[in-house]
């Protein structure tokens, strides 16, 4: 039987703040965007549902949760009705891909209505069991080669520290204002320049336009943002952003990079970028990499402004931080380990790629 998905499920809202649970010492499990945040002395949910995350980093993933918890307000309730089974739909949800349905430059989100009628063939329980079953198996080989992948990151982290120390506290090379490592950088236009009314559908003279979940989710492709040639001839020219740049989001999620690669669109950065390119007589790709993350993002985090909607501070300040510059020599050495690892990491990616193309083959087959 074909059915949308308002035919299996109900939305449901959450007004808990992640404030509301820091510190908390209840029974009753609370998640978020990352998963458990904490408990709390209530819950608002008293059997298993779909959450799915609506607003900021992560949006449209989803996640089968138990009876007596509860989320918080950047996530979406999604409440089994009685003719589909929780873990059932989790994987309906899952299948149908909702972050296709985000909108929003700067911290992208999704809504009920735009997805509520995706359709599907509901199937009678003893099936969906079946169904739920397949694809529990080849979900445990798929999370059993992330962990490898994981494993080979935490490979490259020992390297590092054990080639540059903890470059956090230590103190064995020379410190560097951060904006000597670079080569030039521009923070995107004012918002106004870069209104949704002046964007255009794409076509052979349309330039895109980077936003914001380009970076986030660590893929150039997305993103369906474009303006004309002319007001880019007359106004964005300068924002261009080109290839081995970085692009750097600055509002809401902060500090995610994305290095854009040789076969990049022709595009310009939005109002919550900041693009930026190193000077590589100085500083490597992989060494400013692990700094950025490690030393001068959770600095920078600390100084963002603006209590409702925090954005990275201003290049002007990011440069004036201090990082501690090993010899370039030292910095090549974990470059060329970082690539060794990197040929067995894509061994380990092929892998995972046919088993999740296997995966996803079926999700298409039941939830097409």
């Amino acid at each position: 039987m074909r059915v949308k998905i308002e035919d299996v499920c109900m939305k449901g809202s959450s007004n808990l703040k992640q404030s509301d649970v820091v510190g908390k010492n209840g029974i009753y499990p609370v998640y978020g965007a990352a998963g458990y945040l904490g408990s709390i002395d209530s819950f608002k949910q008293s059997k298993p549902y779909v959450a799915v995350v609506k607003d900021g980093a992560g949006i449209g993933r989803a996640m089968l949760l138990p009876s007596n918890s509860s989320i918080i307000g950047t996530m979406q309730y999604l409440l089994p009705k009685d003719n589909i089974l929780p873990e059932y739909l989790y994987y309906l949800i899952k299948a149908k891909h909702l972050e296709k349905y985000y909108s929003g430059a700067t911290i992208p989100h999704i809504y009920f209505k735009d997805y509520k009628n995706e359709e599907f063939d509901l199937f009678s329980f003893e099936i969906q069991c079946q169904i739920i079953n397949k694809l529990k198996i080849i979900e445990k080989i798929i999370e059993k080669q992330k962990k490898e992948m994981d494993l080979l990151d935490e490979l490259v982290k020992a390297r590092f520290v054990e080639l540059f120390g903890d470059v956090r506290s230590n103190n064995n090379y020379p410190n560097v204002l951060f904006s000597e490592c670079v080569e030039h950088s521009l923070r995107g236009p004012f918002g106004s320049d870069m209104k949704k009314s002046l964007y255009v559908p794409k076509n052979e003279n349309t330039i895109k336009v980077y936003i914001q979940i380009n970076a986030i989710q660590k893929n150039e492709n997305l993103g369906d943002y474009y303006i004309s040639k002319e007001y880019y001839d007359d106004k964005m020219y300068k924002f261009e952003v080109f290839p081995n740049e970085y692009i750097i989001t600055c509002d809401g999620t902060l500090g995610k990079l994305l290095k854009l690669s040789k076969n990049m669109e022709k595009g310009v950065i939005s109002s919550s970028l900041l693009k930026l390119k190193l000077n590589y007589s100085l500083i490597t790709d992989q060494y400013f990499e692990y700094v950025w993350n490690l030393c001068l993002l959770p600095q920078l985090i600390s100084e963002a402004r603006n209590a409702c909607l925090v954005h990275l501070p201003s290049m002007k300040v990011i440069g004036s931080k201090k990082i501690q510059l090993p010899p370039l020599e030292l910095q090549n050495q974990f470059a060329d380990f970082v690539k060794e690892v990197d040929k067995s990491r894509l061994e380990v990616q092929k892998s995972l790629k046919k088993t999740q193309e296997l995966f996803d083959s079926l999700m298409q087959k039941y939830f097409g």
